[in-house]
């Protein structure tokens, strides 16, 4: 029997065992014409317990692309049959551009209030939903970013997921000799904030399941 839960970048401790971090990618091609750059990122299907990207139920995935320059360029796509196109044109002045991908419940991919993650802004993204069990075993909690430096973006984009999967088996249970044991709390001293720009946490805190609730 094994439960996975997904976490950010930023878990550092748990109570329990933190297993290998996976490394499935979203891969993006490009095409420029000009200053203009026609960006295609492909998402491939497959389930979680994979650790590749996976069709949610009741869940949608966006994909985010944000330039950093003085004009604040932002684009949001639906990702339709594993794949968002983006189209603009290229800003000279920007010294990267910042790609996020989530998923968000319901329909509408557009919408912010349904989103596990607050990422108004790709240089802080934050928990939206912290501190509750929709953070734990949930694999609409999965996520994937990356940072392009505007002369790259003529090459290929590839987009890492920022998590790392701890993953909790009944022989490790057992091997900490907590035989009976039939119910954990998460509590996780993690990182409650993401920079997509420098891949580092922004800001720290405490991460648990709610009182009332647990993972068997």
């Amino acid at each position: 029997m094994k439960k996975n839960f997904f976490y950010s970048v930023m878990a550092v401790f748990t109570l329990l065992f933190m297993a290998a971090c996976s490394q499935e990618e979203i891969i993006s091609s490009n095409e420029t014409n000009g200053g203009k750059v026609v960006l295609s990122v492909n998402v491939s299907g497959a389930t979680p317990d994979t650790r590749a990207v996976a069709d949610v139920q009741g869940y949608v995935m966006r994909c985010i692309m944000e330039a950093v320059d003085s004009e604040g360029t932002r684009m949001v796509q639906p990702v339709t049959a594993g794949k968002a196109t983006f189209e603009f044109e290229k800003n000279a002045d920007a010294a990267q551009y910042l790609f996020w991908a989530d998923y968000v419940a319901g329909d509408d991919y557009t919408s912010t209030s349904t989103t596990i993650y607050k990422a108004d802004a790709l240089t802080n993204i934050t928990y939206r939903l912290n501190k509750t069990n929709d953070l734990f075993n949930n694999p609409a909690a999965d996520a994937f970013c990356a940072a392009v430096a505007t002369g790259d973006l003529s090459g290929s984009v590839t987009l890492k997921r920022p998590f790392t999967r701890i993953a909790v088996k009944a022989a490790d249970v057992d091997a900490l000799g907590l035989t009976g044991l039939t119910r954990i709390n998460p509590n996780l001293y993690a990182g409650a904030g993401f920079n997509v720009a420098t891949g580092k946490a922004t800001t720290k805190g405490q991460l648990q399941a709610t009182v009332d609730s647990y993972v068997p």
